[in-house]
């Protein structure tokens, strides 16, 4: 995807040599099983952006720092030298005018309406398309820094195609959208119920079983107890303790160590795709997160 100039940016004054459009240095669009959403790593030269319409919801974290970008919001406009982590937030439709000066390396999560529609209620979803753009919200949202933390974590996982996992993606991206009512003001009303019951929970368990090896996702875990997956993630994770993704995690160690002791003669990389696991490097990663050990260093002491 490329931002053609005509329509979005203008080069400065300050700097005319300013490129022909933003250039794309990592984006979710070309990985597969990725979820309903965009995240794509950027960078561009000083510019302006005016007469910009978004589609959707759009959340960008600055990740260089001393770019000075000036914006426009309700007749108000200044300058702010900015520092990695400066997060930004716009509704669908048109942004406020903003000009920059200098290299601008920013992360950027594109959210579809559908999506967002898809896991709000009718209510909450009225709220966020009301909000007006926000600029800086680390300077007075104390809530920023979950913001943070998630964008750092979906660009990492753009970054390091092999090794995410579209389970981890899909929490995250439903993490963000829960950050994003709260910055509506919008108390999101859990189902009415203390967590998943002991039969549901046996269920999904039942399910990530038989599918171990398959591509699971948050959304059709959710359907097997009819609960959004907006809710899921929140009422699994109190009745288990762990969110879904940890919790799928942990089961496929699980597997990949009975697999080490029941086959022994089957690979490793055999044993990884058999566990749902992308790849060898992918399972020893993990499998030394979980129990501090390779899965050959926990085979041999084991035997030991």
């Amino acid at each position: 995807m490329r931002y053609e100039p005509t329509v979005y940016y203008i080069p400065s004054r300050s700097n005319p040599q300013s490129p022909a459009f933003t250039e794309i240095l990592g984006s979710s669009r070309s990985l597969i099983r990725w979820p309903g959403f965009v995240v794509e790593e950027m960078q561009d030269r000083g510019g302006s952006a005016r007469d910009v319409t978004a589609r959707g919801f759009r959340v960008a974290m600055l990740l260089n720092g001393g770019v000075e970008t000036w914006w426009r919001d309700q007749g108000f406009g200044r300058w702010r030298r900015g520092s990695p982590g400066v997060i930004s937030f716009a509704p669908p439709g048109p942004s406020a005018p903003s000009s920059w000066k200098g290299l601008r390396h920013f992360a950027l999560v594109s959210m579809d309406r559908d999506f967002v529609a898809s896991v709000v209620d009718a209510g909450t979803f009225r709220r966020m398309n009301a909000m007006t753009m926000h600029y800086c919200l680390d300077e007075y949202y104390a809530d920023a820094s979950t913001c943070q933390q998630l964008l750092t974590s979906l660009v990492w996982m753009i970054r390091n195609p092999g090794s995410f996992d579209p389970l981890a993606a899909e929490e995250a991206g439903l993490a963000l959208v829960e950050w994003m009512t709260r910055l509506a003001g919008s108390r999101v009303t859990l189902d009415p119920c203390d967590g998943l019951s002991r039969p549901q929970v046996r269920l999904v368990s039942d399910y990530i079983d038989a599918n171990i090896g398959s591509a699971l996702s948050i959304t059709s875990l959710a359907q097997l107890v009819n609960v959004s997956p907006f809710h899921f993630s929140r009422l699994f994770k109190k009745s288990t303790g762990l969110s879904p993704w940890r919790y799928v995690l942990r089961w496929r160690v699980d597997r990949a160590i009975e697999m080490l002791f029941t086959h022994s003669k089957v690979s490793l990389s055999a044993i990884a795709i058999a566990c749902g696991f992308a790849d060898q490097s992918h399972l020893t990663r993990v499998f030394k997160r979980f129990s501090g050990r390779t899965p050959r260093e926990y085979a041999r002491s084991s035997v030991a």
